[in-house]
């Protein structure tokens, strides 16, 4: 990473047209304290103002909230804005891998 990308996200991923894709890992739970995705997308975007480029950001829960939750809704609720994708979980409650994002990221590396 650059040096005004260092400590931004938590890594980047590039495409195939050399194009970087910010990844930010979160470990959200149903306690944690919910935040709107609006708030979650306007601190990505004081981040990305150190970026050279206006590069699209990937918001990956870790584990996989309760079914319908309040705080799945608030965070991981569909949006128009397509600098910002949102996944509810990397792994699922069995403990696997949650092979609609495995695919979700294959398809947009395509």
């Amino acid at each position: 990473m650059a040096d005004n990308e260092f400590e931004l996200f938590d890594c980047y991923l590039q495409t195939k047209d050399r194009k970087k894709v910010f990844v930010d890992i979160k470990d959200y739970n149903e306690i944690t304290n919910a935040t709107e995705q609006t708030e979650v997308f306007k601190k990505a975007r004081l981040k990305l103002a150190n970026c050279t480029e206006n590069n699209p950001v990937y918001f990956i829960n870790f584990r996989q909230l309760q079914p319908n939750s309040k705080y799945e809704q608030k965070l991981f609720s569909p949006q128009s804005d397509r600098q910002f994708f949102t996944c509810s979980s990397m792994f699922l409650a069995d403990g696997k891998l949650n092979s609609q994002l495995a695919k979700n990221l294959l398809d947009y590396f395509e």
